[in-house]
């Protein structure tokens, strides 16, 4: 009988239900019993979804901003039917929604009812959300993947300056919330057996910041054994808004807006402690200049102290150094990712706003404010302006060019320009109606892999196929390490960082090929620029030397 079978029974609430009796799945573990509820799939194949599986310790009172904690056993049944996600500002075209909740440190497991005897692979995906917004439920609907032979695992992760908060120092070291990806990961892989997965075939998945979590975990000392590959959707390690510029400051202008003392960093903190969430929260709107811009005021930082950094140097200089765990990589860009956030601005007055005020905002929205100086602020600016109106996405070549020779396993990439004919698309989170298509926008190629809890409907045909090769890429990968697609050979990128970049070029179901390209997203024009990011950050270093 299979794993997921014996996890599965019956469960009579005696204790709270004197006669009511409920089919619910139930499963063991070593902390405690955990009872889920039945789902059905995409193609109608039962599921047991757990939903708000606690793996930290709650991180209120003393133990905000600091690293998670462990879980303690329970007593009795955990009903895993509730769905959680962090405090946050949620993005809206008024600077942010208060949503969420600080008591957040859950993870939801999606399990397929299965005959099988062996162990099935586990999906492990990071929500995106620039690092200040989303929850493990924001778009992660498990039912186009509870279709195959997989168990899908989804966590919440501490929030901007919840989560990314630091006083570049050993009071807050910084990065918290990539430290709850890694509690989570570590719960994962010494419990998820219990749940059918198999513990040793791990796959880190992630869009956007998910994906540029997934790229960092392959950096991290913390993530080493937890994992065997990882998928990075429209984000990397070296993305612009990964990295939060001057955090110290960030941190005291917080504490400043809710009326902290300034005289240590201890006292700032101990201050912070003390105030409600909602005062904590509402500050980060004075760092946000025009709508929700910049969108990730709070990010991923280098950890100069702490005896566990998640990150201890920078990304760029990781990869180059080759500090980078082995394993299969398999990443991927949209063609129209500007899409999101653009289409926040495209549909109103407020595109006139910023081509009125260009040279202002657009520092702003692309995170190029503080790493370039202040006399080429202007001119940096006016070259973006008058090379194409909003650019592509920054530095995902470099990831790549420096990826591949630091590994000695494949790293795959592929394009995706399908634009669905039903499908849902990440602008209807921005307020474009479903029946208008701008193009394909950032997160568009994960509506075929997640469902987004909108109706759960047939697509039609020609989307019912893309959908299956993209899950076929995926669960191929998180099988063996290789993506595949039907009568067509992959092959990875070179480890020859002058060779053309090799990638499976995805215009529709009936159009998928192998293609090579010199260059990624207009990567000369952007390197001409004065933006000290990356590689140009060490050069500056070294020229002060």
């Amino acid at each position: 009988m299979a794993a997921y079978v014996l996890l599965t029974s019956i469960l009579l609430f005696s204790t709270v239900h004197q006669t009511l009796t409920f089919d619910r799945p139930l499963v063991a573990t070593p902390y405690g019993k955990i009872a889920g509820t039945y789902e059905t799939s995409y193609s109608e194949r039962k599921f047991a979804q757990f939903l708000s599986v606690p793996y930290a310790k709650p991180p209120v009172g003393d133990l905000r901003f600091e690293e998670p904690q462990d879980i303690e056993a329970w007593s009795g049944v955990w009903v895993a039917n509730f769905t959680t996600q962090c405090v946050q500002l949620k993005h809206s075209k008024t600077g942010g929604v208060v949503t969420g909740q600080e008591d957040c440190l859950y993870l939801n497991i999606y399990v397929p009812q299965t005959d099988r005897n062996e162990p099935m692979d586990v999906i492990f995906d990071i929500h995106g959300g620039g690092f200040n917004f989303g929850s493990s439920t924001s778009y992660s609907g498990p039912h186009y993947l509870m279709d195959r032979d997989i168990v899908f695992v989804t966590p919440n992760y501490r929030l901007g300056v919840f989560g990314f908060l630091s006083t570049e120092d050993e009071v807050v070291p910084g990065n918290t919330g990539m430290k709850d990806q890694t509690k989570a990961l570590q719960w994962v892989k010494n419990n998820i057996k219990y749940f059918g997965g198999n513990p040793d075939s791990i796959t880190l998945s992630g869009l956007s910041a998910g994906g540029a979590s997934v790229h960092l975990h392959f950096l991290s000392p913390l993530s080493k054994g937890l994992f065997k590959g990882g998928i990075s959707l429209s984000g990397t390690a070296l993305c612009p808004w990964v990295f939060q510029e001057f955090p110290l400051q960030r941190a005291r202008e917080i504490g400043s807006a809710v009326g902290c003392t300034q005289d240590s960093t201890l006292s700032l903190v101990t201050c912070l402690k003390q105030r409600s969430v909602t005062q904590v929260l509402e500050s980060v709107r004075t760092q946000r200049v025009w709508m929700y811009n910049p969108f990730s005021p709070f990010g991923v930082v280098v950890e100069r102290y702490g005896k566990r950094p998640f990150l201890p140097e920078h990304p760029f200089k990781l990869l180059q150094d080759g500090k980078i765990h082995d394993l299969p990589w398999l990443t991927s860009l949209v063609k129209h990712e500007g899409l999101y956030p653009v289409a926040d601005f495209s549909e109103d007055e407020s595109l006139l706003e910023l081509e009125k005020r260009w040279d202002e905002l657009l520092p702003y929205i692309m995170h190029y404010d503080q790493t370039v100086p202040r006399t080429l602020m202007t001119d940096v600016s006016k070259k973006i302006k008058d090379f194409y109106f909003h650019g592509e996405p920054l530095t995902k070549q470099k990831s790549l060019r420096l990826q591949t020779p630091a590994n000695l396993s494949p790293t795959f990439y592929y394009y995706f320009s399908y634009v669905s004919e039903s499908v849902f698309s990440f602008t209807q989170f921005l307020g474009i109606p479903a029946n208008k298509r701008l193009g394909v926008s950032h997160g568009d190629a994960l509506a075929f892999i997640f469902h987004n809890y909108t109706a759960l409907s047939k697509y039609t045909q020609k989307d019912e196929r893309m959908k299956n090769i993209l899950l076929d890429i995926w669960t191929s990968f998180a099988k063996t390490g290789t993506p595949k697609v039907e009568g067509i050979e992959w092959l990875p990128v070179s480890r020859n960082p002058n060779a053309d970049i090799i990638y499976l070029d995805i215009s529709s179901p009936d159009e998928i090929q192998i293609k090579e390209v010199s260059e990624l997203g207009h990567r000369s024009f952007w390197d001409s620029l004065e933006i000290q990011e990356n590689e140009k950050l060490f050069d500056s270093k070294k020229d002060e030397l």
